[in-house]
């Protein structure tokens, strides 16, 4: 199958979308190449959608770089021939003003053996989307532990029954972790130490309760939690609603679907949906 860098990938792709590919001399292929790459160096802000696009190698050292250094926002999904995190850091090393990254759907990338050697690579990262690539929550530890400055994490659609530990990073003010298999809040109660958790969203899992921490002696968590997400799943009981009160900057609760009641009701002074 056919294989390319990111920057070759890139290139066929505007070629198509401004329809400049044309059976002429190589000549003007060229030339018509050198001007979408200098229109690439000029854009202020750039969305690349690379989904699906057997992107596989990092190509010629700097040529990202040069040929498109603005990329922001960067979706690498279904590249299903990018199986190295070593080629992706030296993918994204080039792209300093990456703040949003895609790799959904990507099962050929095995978590690296150090993943300390990459952090600088993804430093600059503050959104990352993973889902539906079969990860459990050891490896998705792994993964964040690279993104340092990781604010915004959606993991998706994965095999995340039990969360174990808390994620090694203090950045953190979002978390979406819908459509996995978590069936206990005494396990998503490790990620009540984050100090910068804003928004968790948990919906479509099969968590039965919601405890307060008081009930067996632990300390107080999700000090930062204003919206919470727990939509379709096995509510079943008031004091679930009660244990909120735990949670001091707690103004959005979003629980349909859940046995405990039907429609939207507004109760203790938080906006129900």
């Amino acid at each position: 199958p056919y294989t390319a860098s990111l920057v070759e990938v890139t290139k066929q792709q505007r070629c198509t979308e401004r329809e400049c590919c044309t059976n002429k001399s190589p000549f003007h292929g060229s030339v018509a190449l050198y001007n979408r790459d200098v229109q690439l160096t000029k854009l202020g802000s750039v969305s690349t959608s690379l989904r699906g696009m057997l992107v596989s190698s990092v190509g010629p050292p700097g040529e990202i770089s040069t040929v498109a250094p603005n990329i922001q926002e960067l979706d690498m999904s279904t590249n299903h021939l990018l199986s190295s995190w070593e080629t992706l850091a030296g993918i994204c090393s080039q792209l300093t003003h990456l703040h949003s990254l895609n790799l959904s759907e990507n099962f050929a990338l095995s978590v690296p053996g150090d993943p300390r050697t990459l952090t600088p690579a993804f430093r600059q990262v503050k959104e990352l989307t993973m889902n539906k690539m079969q990860l459990s929550w050891s490896q998705v530890c792994v993964v964040v532990s690279m993104f340092p400055g990781l604010e915004r994490f959606h993991c998706c659609e994965n095999l995340i029954s039990e969360i174990s530990s808390q994620p090694p990073l203090q950045s953190l003010r979002l978390i979406t972790l819908e459509e996995n298999q978590l069936s206990s809040w005494d396990s998503v109660f490790h990620l009540a130490p984050l100090p910068s958790l804003e928004i968790l969203i948990l919906n479509d899992n099969q968590i039965p309760q919601i405890f307060s921490p008081e009930t067996d002696g632990r300390s107080p968590g999700f000090l930062e939690l204003k919206s919470l997400s727990i939509c379709r799943n096995r509510l079943h009981d008031w004091s679930s609603i009660i244990a909120l009160d735990s949670m001091p900057a707690l103004r959005e609760l979003k629980i349909k679907g859940n046995p405990l009641f039907e429609g939207n009701c507004v109760t203790r002074g938080v906006r129900l949906t």
